[in-house]
């Protein structure tokens, strides 16, 4: 243990004098109201902490206290009185908002030393000026004796306290029992008494009582002239460890008002009372019941008010709520709240539990029909595969019962032709749906409806530059307005005139992102009934799917940054990613190509590891030694993790992946290397061999890249290796889509077909292929996904082989890896997509994520 010298304590009994009249009466009694608020709390946890000062040096109208820290050195805290009595600080610190929470520390110290010296000063003292001594206590033969204005043959007046338990809160209050009138009056707030109408030793006691408040954590409210503890947990906390003092020193006047806080909170029931308002919507009530006495309705209101927190009941004593059912009390925060849309009903009753569910006939027969097997509908097209024809009921279902899903079938499974067989059976002439999507995909719709649905008609949003609906030879307005997620947000103006039957969101991951104006502009869409499509409804994390829901039915995932941090608090927990998946299950429509889809080919995925020739290494080592010295002087240590060069500097980190990504790719796409001969890329001479066996086989390619310019790199490799082979490209600057896919399908023999990720993952179909190249893996493998599915889909009738070709030892080998291992990990919500959000934080070092091995 070290050795703490005493506290060294300079003093003149004139200012020991002086500094306890100060304190004891307003208004410096209350010299907290002088100091930052923001500065108390953390003021106060300092001086718990810190044992004593350096040294406390106290004269008439200053007062210094003197710290030692081991970070900052000594720092020194100086009060001084102003020409109307009112505290001032200042301090040798550089930063003074630093140093608030060290007057706040200081003030109680002086508080609590004058408080023990104050009632010592001699009785031969006559207030004169004396110089100044160094002492650590006053003789302990000293007496107080009364001021020369006080009689000093009157009796003392006896300070009585007096407590009072509120809902959330424990106040004391304060009078003088006047000993020759045998009459109480105020011994706080502006009424009363006067420092010269009082003796040292009462003065003292004001003194003791401002320094025990403030030790037990009492606040002055100025307004009720009392000390008031705020939460019930400070106040039990008092009735612990801090009344017996109390008891000692002063003269309680109903200490039972204390004691109710020593015993645990009784634990109170929760129902929550369910009643519909009218076909689509409830409302909720909430009852607390205590050993079977229900609570009044001001006894609920204060239950309510401090969920989370035990609260006070007069007749009932200290009280809360049992504390598995705060977190579902804390999602309906008002006793009682109407029109809560009827979708969510079913999340309620996740929480029996947790607390009783009561809801009346109606809404429980609802929940049995909700839940209950949809029945194939009559009319639905016969060309429909049976899974087909059940999503198409369920989609029904779902609208009939006043909920808005999302399908989430994988790729592949016809989620456009399911939507459409579900608007097709609507035959009122005034349905009207807007069916949004990406500009890639629009040809889709398009195409799916003249095959299969001939006589629905529809309108693009953009061919005409306007919200006109086309109209057929009879008059009849097109049924279906198909439009483009970019068209929909030059229109946005337009949206709060139009309102829709039905809106459709395809590929529905686009609004993932809150702030964006596409996904304001969806949100500004007027439809009875909504729907969202998409194979990926998590593309990078679980919050990704709180947007999706705020567009189909909002308040069902609740406040987007209670959602937020629930999931940073949760980490890896599965209760968290579980409690969120069972709150939106009933609305999703999941399957997958094995679970439905048996006579699809088997696809097999396997990783080509491709070598770094030594030009690639070069280049590679090159950037991360850069890059390593980058990072450590940004972040001013040697020792720097990934995740810590993320956030110094996001900009520089995810350029130095890029910059690690191309070379592992072809050093041709770094900066100043364009004129490199494409036998340089390790990945280029393995593609070459690779696709010469499945030409010699007659089997037909589909390659992938992010990069446009590997792309035509590679291109330009085949062109000079394969000259007969047809070859066909599809990037972001390509403005006909429809003519390349259609010519690689019609492709009797071998065909290759180049497609940029991005602009080719959605939107496309390219089953003709058997055979599957990544060329640069994402990190996200959602992407990658969507990117195969355009080949392994409902039509093919090959086996399909998917190739992802990896760069040995480098950032996507580690990153193959990490997606490979971390599956399960990361718990899916819906399917089997994981959250890849924060691989960075799996790596000890930004080296050990980086650099090159063998």
């Amino acid at each position: 243990m070290h050795y703490l010298p005493p506290t060294k304590k300079t003093f003149s009994l004139s200012a020991l004098e002086r500094w306890g009249e100060r304190l004891a009466v307003p208004p410096n009694n209350r010299w907290e109201d002088f100091l930052a608020a923001d500065a108390l709390d953390s003021g106060r946890e300092r001086y718990r902490e810190i044992s004593h000062v350096v040294e406390i040096f106290l004269e008439d109208n200053t007062a210094s206290v003197s710290f030692r820290t081991e970070a900052d050195g000594d720092i020194h805290i100086i009060f001084y009185a102003d020409a109307n009595g009112v505290l001032h600080w200042r301090t040798s610190s550089q930063d003074r908002s630093f140093a608030a929470a060290f007057a706040v520390a200081a003030m109680y110290f002086i508080e609590e030393f004058v408080g023990e010296e104050f009632p010592k000063l001699p009785e031969n003292f006559s207030g004169k000026q004396e110089s100044p001594r160094e002492r650590t206590a006053v003789p302990a033969t000293l007496k107080a004796v009364p001021d020369e204005n006080v009689n000093d043959k009157r009796k003392q007046n006896t300070l009585k306290i007096k407590f009072k338990a509120q809902t959330a809160a424990l106040e004391c209050t304060a009078q003088w029992y006047i000993a020759d009138t045998k009459k109480c009056v105020p011994a706080l707030g502006e009424n009363a008494l006067g420092a010269e109408q009082l003796s040292t030793e009462e003065r003292t006691q004001l003194l003791r009582l401002a320094t025990f408040a403030r030790k037990a954590f009492f606040s002055y409210d100025r307004s009720r002239a009392c000390y008031a503890l705020h939460g019930i947990a400070l106040a039990t906390t008092f009735a612990n460890a801090h009344f017996e003092r109390w008891l000692k020193h002063f003269e309680i006047e109903n200490p039972n008002e204390v004691e109710i806080f020593r015993d645990d909170p009784e634990e109170l029931d929760a129902e929550a009372v369910l009643s519909a308002d009218s076909s689509d919507a409830f409302s909720l009530a909430w009852n607390f019941s205590l050993s079977g006495d229900t609570l009044s309705a001001d006894e609920t209101r204060a239950v309510m008010t401090h969920i989370g927190e035990s609260v006070f009941l007069p007749g009932r004593g200290v009280v809360r709520v049992k504390k598995h059912a705060q977190n579902f009390i804390n999602d309906w925060p008002d006793t009682a709240t109407h029109d809560i849309p009827i979708y969510t009903l079913l999340s309620l009753f996740r929480a029996e539990n947790v607390a009783k569910i009561s809801p009346d006939a109606h809404l429980r027969a609802w929940r049995k029909k909700f839940l209950s097997q949809p029945k194939p509908l009559a009319g639905t097209p016969e060309f429909l595969r049976p899974y087909q024809a059940r999503g198409v009921a369920w989609i029904r279902r779902m609208f009939d019962r006043k909920a808005h899903p999302l399908i989430a079938d994988e790729m592949g499974l016809g989620k456009t032709l399911q939507v459409l067989a579900a608007l097709a059976l609507d035959k009122r002439k005034n349905s009207r749906a807007l069916i949004v999507c990406p500009a890639s995909v629009v040809p889709v719709w398009k195409n799916e409806i003249k095959k299969y649905f001939p006589k629905m008609t529809f309108s693009v949003l953009g061919e005409n530059e306007n919200w006109e609906h086309r109209k057929t030879a009879d008059g009849v307005p097109a049924k279906i307005i198909i439009s483009s997620y970019g068209q929909l947000r030059r229109h946005t103006s337009a949206l709060a005139k139009k309102s829709f039957t039905y809106a459709v969101l395809d590929e529905a991951q686009f609004i993932k992102n809150p702030q964006t104006k596409i996904a304001q502009a969806c949100m500004e869409i007027r439809a009875k009934h909504r729907l969202a499509l998409t194979g990926t409804p998590i593309e990078n994390r679980h919050l990704d799917v709180w947007t999706l829901f705020r567009f189909l039915m909002p308040g069902l995932l609740g406040r987007r940054i209670d959602l937020e941090n629930s999931l940073a608090d949760g980490n890896d927990n599965p209760e968290i990613f579980e409690r969120l998946r069972a709150q939106i299950a009933p609305f999703i429509l999941r399957r997958t190509k094995s679970e439905v889809a048996t006579e699809l080919p088997e696809k097999t995925q396997s990783i080509l590891y491709c070598p770094m020739l030594p030009l690639q290494r070069e280049h590679y080592t090159a950037i991360v030694r850069h890059g390593l010295e980058d990072s450590r002087e940004r972040a001013g240590t040697q020792n720097i993790s990934a995740k810590t060069a993320l956030q110094k500097n996001p900009t520089n980190f995810l350029t130095l992946l890029m910059r690690l990504r191309q070379a592992a790719c072809d050093p041709a796409l770094l900066p100043g290397c364009a004129e490199l001969p494409h036998e340089h890329s390790g990945k280029i001479s393995v593609l070459l061999e690779r696709v010469q066996e499945i030409i010699d086989n007659g089997g037909k390619i589909v390659i992938f890249s992010q990069f446009v310019m590997f792309l035509e790199r590679v291109q330009a490799a085949l062109r000079e290796r394969f000259p007969e082979t047809p070859l066909f490209t599809l990037t972001g600057k390509t403005l006909d889509r429809d003519t390349p896919v259609k010519n690689f399908q019609a492709t009797a023999g071998t065909a290759i077909f180049l497609v940029s990720l991005r602009a080719g993952g959605t939107g496309l179909t390219l089953h003709s292929a058997e055979y599957v190249f990544l060329l640069d893996p994402w990190w996200n493998p959602a992407v990658e996904e969507q990117a195969i599915d355009r080949v392994h889909r409902i039509g093919q009738k090959k086996r399909v082989f998917v190739y992802r070709m990896v760069a040995a030892g480098t950032i996507e080998d580690r990153i193959e890896k990490l997606k490979q291992s971390k599956r399960e990990l990361f718990d899916t919500l819906v399917g089997g997509i994981p959250d890849m959000s924060d691989w960075a934080t799996h790596y000890p070092s930004l080296e050990s994520l980086i650099a090159l091995s063998e």
